[in-house]
């Protein structure tokens, strides 16, 4: 007997091998070049079994707790992890068919796209155990997709927006800030006399200037802007920031300066342009387009080679033409000042070359060309070491100029050496530059000037050195695309665009953002964020022009980079705001911050170029490395505006720990945004003035516990802030706040004690008094979908307190349900958890039990929330549909479930007494049950449902009886209720499951009293019976 047992598991085991072996053979007979992975559903283990080209540095990899261990580690993309957690649940209940995309960090540090395909593995019972799997790399595919995407709404000439796709995008844009106070501009660019360059030198040499002046408007224009072709010579930019007037004439400007350059055969293309404002001017596309097209039609009968504004009563100015009438007088007054002019020009010109020359030498020589002009140089050459002497790449000589190239041979070790720790150097009359590829000093860049009493100056410096790493760029795009370093999916012609912004000559915002995650991801470092501005800076620019602009924002952008080392960055932010990365601990962080604000300052004053400058920054220490983009640029916007409102000339630096109030990160405490549909009809609703309830339901910080008064609560101050911003609307305040209770007692009650009052508006809050497991993730689950299932409808926010000495919170699985059902989440472990966690917020100053909040706790928890409804209230625009209810989640016990006290069934009961007496309130928890005081007592329920669980008290003043708990008559799993408890705070309200997930149907609870004491000093208290699963 023992034999065919034996033999008949052998044979279970041989087929389980062959199922797996069969799916295995199935999910690999596609693809080659792809990771194959396992993952067990009931301990959720994962294991990735196979390179993924290359992408993994190990062939074998185990994941414990896979889904957990991910969100820990931050590996996914933060708009992804909804398609994740949607990935990890179909595993874990076995789909038949699993295939999901979502993007990834890789080895080299940046998000790829990943596609997981699954297929089930199951057992003899036909229930799935394991997926098998694998995961593609789709980068390449999914590129190839948005660019026959892009391909679709880009002219094909240009590579900018067609006409149709220009007006899709406006009129988009103004749908959605229709009701916001936000203002855009429109901008029509057209080409002077295009017909005659066209007819005089051929439709190439036409196509020619098209791509020039593409690129020009590209250039010119910032990441958020609109740019189009919408015509034949017909071009138009739309500005998306606020100032867009005044933007569009600061880009209009730009444009005509930067087409001066553009030339056919001697022959100068100038441009004519027409502005016209939202919604000052018009509030639809066709109405700017028209006011824009009028005022084009001004300048181009007036003239040309210009811009002007639209304007209702034609009173019209011919801007570009008065202000280079205006430059020109004043170089012809004061030459002594050229270089202040000249180096925008120069560094403007630098990139257009850079970007517009196919041949990288032929590029480099016009910007040498250029230089010499300009600087009034004898010699520019960029040198370097063949295999035996040093040898020139690219030069510009005037008559006089040359240099010993025996020189460079026979010290050229030395000059590498030098270079490891210097950044320039002047020999005889000539200034060096070092440029490196790699890690190396590859090349060197010479400027001569054979002048006996020419002496270098700073600002030479600084304008020849940043042009030179800009060419050091390219050259190292060429040097690796030439070894094969690096795959060639960008042309030289994007490169400037995408790395440095052409103004300032730091990082554009989209790269900065970009290498900024990388960069935090991979460091331990202390890192700290600041931002950079100046004061009194539309005064400055009105009283010296776009060229002071241009002049003092070079400036400012060369003098941080100079002052940058290592992983530091700099970015343009707009204006005269930067945003900089500083890698130090917090006190390095302040001073070099004001190291480079007083030297800048004194550089200024020393230029006298303008009379005074002053700046003022910003502060910010990153708690984790986990930072996105996006949540980077939010901290940056908040803190201009706090530096810029708090800082001062005595003190002109902010720093974000200066107080608790100002040191929380309230944007990162919007966790997850979901959809707003039902919160900005609530907005709409108090904002009519309707009459509103609103609710909150949670554990001992909902219900004010540590305040010293109910109103100093956070539920009840953001009750208060409601009735504050809507002074015309009446708001009821519901709080059903119970302290030591848990979501699963919230389900149990939340028709009881708040859905019966109607609400409009739910705040739920218990991810501290919820353990961080499944089986909570299922009862937060029942609440929610009782609650956002309501025939009330009501709005709701999910809030997720914390531990303040351990960061520990049931927020991971609780969020999992906000994402499901697109409710936001609002996290104070990511906005003040932080602050504490890093030492810039005592926790003694929020909280005396490292749990609850005082009164300036609560102050805290309810300005995270309010701040994320006043971002509501600012834009109000609604969404477009209200989210599908979808599925549930888990098994979903707890959306049906019936709490039975003494008044609602009818037990049998021997020994217990029913206790008769009035609730005071919601709080009054221990009410309407049954008590027992002696040996031998028992109850005896007969339920209908799928779980059982018991809620009695455990109190603090000494012993009390014993309790044993049967199901269905399986003393085997027995259960003892102590209702004694060994702490100080009070009695407790305990809730013990002790059983779930059983088939559907008739059940049986037994309760005896097993124990007792002659020195007992209460009895046992069966406060109620909560039945799961009920079906109704």
């Amino acid at each position: 007997m023992t034999e065919t047992l034996e033999l008949r598991k052998k044979i279970e085991e041989l087929e389980q091998e062959l199922e797996e072996e069969r799916v295995r053979r199935k999910i690999t007979e596609d693809y080659s070049d792809c990771a194959i992975w396992e993952y067990e559903i009931a301990t959720k283990r994962y294991v990735l079994s196979k390179k993924l080209g290359g992408k993994w540095s190990k062939s074998n990899m185990v994941i414990e707790d896979y889904q957990q261990q991910m969100h820990n580690w931050g590996f996914v993309h933060p708009d992804d992890w909804n398609i994740f957690d949607d990935f990890c649940a179909a595993m874990d209940r076995g789909d038949e068919h699993i295939r999901y995309e979502v993007r990834q960090v890789s080895d080299e540090s940046v998000f790829v796209w990943f596609r997981y395909v699954g297929i089930p593995v199951y057992d003899k019972n036909h229930k799935p155990y394991k997926i098998m799997g694998k995961t593609m790399d789709v980068t390449e595919e999914k590129k190839g997709q948005e660019l026959l995407t892009q391909k679709a709404e880009r002219d094909s000439l240009t590579d900018l927006f067609h006409k149709a796709k220009m007006k899709e995008l406006i009129e988009n844009y103004l749908t959605q800030h229709a009701v916001e106070d936000q203002d855009a501009a429109f901008l029509i660019i057209d080409i002077d006399d295009f017909k005659s360059v066209n007819d005089t030198y051929g439709h190439l040499y036409g196509d020619e200037v098209l791509m020039k002046v593409a690129n020009v408007l590209i250039m010119n224009s910032s990441l958020e802007d609109y740019v189009g072709r919408i015509g034949g010579d017909e071009f138009c930019i739309f500005c998306r920031e606020n100032h867009a007037r005044a933007r569009a004439m600061e880009i209009a400007e730009r444009i005509s300066r930067s087409a001066d350059r553009i030339s056919l055969e001697g022959k100068k293309v100038t441009l004519s342009m027409g502005i016209a404002s939202y919604p000052k001017d018009a509030s639809t596309y066709e109405g700017l387009y028209q006011a824009a097209d009028q005022a084009l039609y001004r300048v181009k009968h007036s003239g040309k080679n210009a811009f002007s504004v639209y304007d209702k009563n034609y009173n019209y100015e011919n801007y570009t033409t008065e202000r280079k009438r205006e430059d020109t007088k004043e170089r012809r007054e004061d030459a002594g000042k050229k270089n202040i002019f000249i180096e925008r020009e120069i560094f403007d010109y630098a990139f257009q070359v850079m970007a517009a020359e196919g041949n990288l030498k032929e590029a480099i020589h016009k910007i040498f060309f250029e230089l010499g002009l300009k600087f009034n140089l004898d010699y520019i050459g960029l040198l370097q070491h063949g295999e035996q002497a040093a040898e020139i790449y690219e030069e510009w000589n005037s008559r006089d100029g040359k240099i010993e190239l025996n020189y460079y041979t026979r010290n050229w070790r030395k000059i590498q050496e030098y270079f490891q720790d210097h950044s320039f150097s002047i020999y005889k009359n000539c200034l060096q530059m070092p440029v490196c590829i790699g890690n190396e000093v590859q090349m060197l860049a010479v400027f001569q000037n054979v002048a006996e009493d020419h002496e270098w100056t700073e600002s030479e410096c600084e304008i020849l050195s940043t042009l030179t790493k800009m060419v050091e760029s390219y050259l190292c795009r060429a040097y690796m695309q030439r070894e094969g370093k690096e795959p060639e999916k960008k042309s030289e012609k994007e490169t400037p665009r995408e790395e440095l912004d052409s103004m300032t000559g730091t990082c554009t915002k989209e790269f900065f953002g970009r290498k900024i995650e990388q960069t935090l991801l991979w460091q331990d470092t202390q890192y700290a964020v600041a931002v950079l501005g100046i004061r009194s800076y539309e005064e400055i620019i009105k009283r010296g022009g776009a060229e002071m602009e241009r002049t003092l924002l070079f400036y400012l952008g060369s003098h941080i980079r100079k002052n940058l080392k290592d992983k530091e960055m700099v970015c343009h932010l707009k204006a005269d705001e930067f945003a900089i990365l500083i890698d130090c601990n917090q006190e390095a962080a302040m001073e070099k911050l004001n190291h480079i604000m007083i030297t800048f300052e004194a550089m200024m004053a020393e230029k006298n170029l303008i009379k005074e400058v002053r700046l003022f920054g910003g502060i910010y220490y990153l708690s984790h490395r986990s930072y996105g983009a996006l949540e980077i640029f939010k901290i940056m916007k908040s803190l201009k505006n706090k530096a810029k409102r708090y800082s001062t000339e005595e003190n002109s630096i902010y720093e974000n720990r200066k107080s608790a109030g100002n040191a929380i990160d309230k944007d990162a405490g919007i966790l997850y945004r979901g959809n707003l549909y039902r919160l900005k009809n609530f907005i709409k609703r108090a904002t009519a003035g309707e009459s509103l309830t609103v609710g909150f339901i949670g554990g001992s910080i909902t219900q004010g516990c540590a305040a010293t008064t109910p109103e100093n609560c956070y539920a009840y101050r953001v009750y208060a802030w409601l009735q504050q911003r809507f002074l015309n609307t009446e708001f009821t305040y519901v709080n059903a706040g119970i302290g030591g209770t848990t979501s699963q007692f919230g389900a149990a009650r939340v028709k009881e004690d708040l859905l019966r009052r109607l609400p409009d508006l739910v705040v739920v809050e218990f991810s501290v008094n919820d353990e961080s497991s499944e089986h909570f993730m299922e009862t937060y689950e029942g609440l929610v979908r009782q609650i956002y299932g309501s025939e009330q409808r009501p709005a709701v926010m999910l809030v997720h307190n914390v531990y303040y000495d351990s960061g520990k919170s049931a927020q991971y699985y609780h969020a999992k349900i906000g994402r499901h059902y697109g409710i936001p989440c609002i996290s104070m472990q990511s906005s003040i958890y932080p602050e504490v966690s890093a030492g810039r917020l005592p926790a003694e100053k929020i909280t005396a039990d490292f749990l609850h909040p005082n009164d300036m706790g609560h102050e805290l928890v309810a300005g995270v929330i309010t701040h994320f409804l006043d971002k509501l209230i600012q834009n109000p625009a609604q969404d477009e549909e209200e989210a599908r209810y979808r599925a549930p989640l888990t098994y979903n016990s707890y959306e049906n479930c019936r709490r039975l006290q003494y008044f609602n069934s009818k037990p049998e009961f021997e020994g217990f007494e029913e206790d008769p007496t009035p609730q005071k309130d919601i709080t009054d928890c221990f009410r309407n049950g049954w008590m027992a005081e002696k040996q031998g007592a028992f109850i005896h329920f007969k339920v209908m449902g799928t779980g059982i669980s018991v809620q009695y008290r455990r109190s603090v003043t000494g012993k009390a009886p014993k309790v044993r708990a049967v199901v269905d008559g399986d003393r085997e799993h027995a259960v003892i209720l102590d209702g004694a408890f060994d702490e100080t705070w009070g009695d407790k309200l305990e809730l013990t499951t002790l059983t779930e997930h059983m088939p559907y149907g008739s059940h049986e609870l037994e309760l005896e009293v097993i124990e007792t004491h002659p020195d007992d000093a209460v009895p046992f208290y069966l406060t109620s019976v909560i039945v799961a699963g009920t079906g109704k």
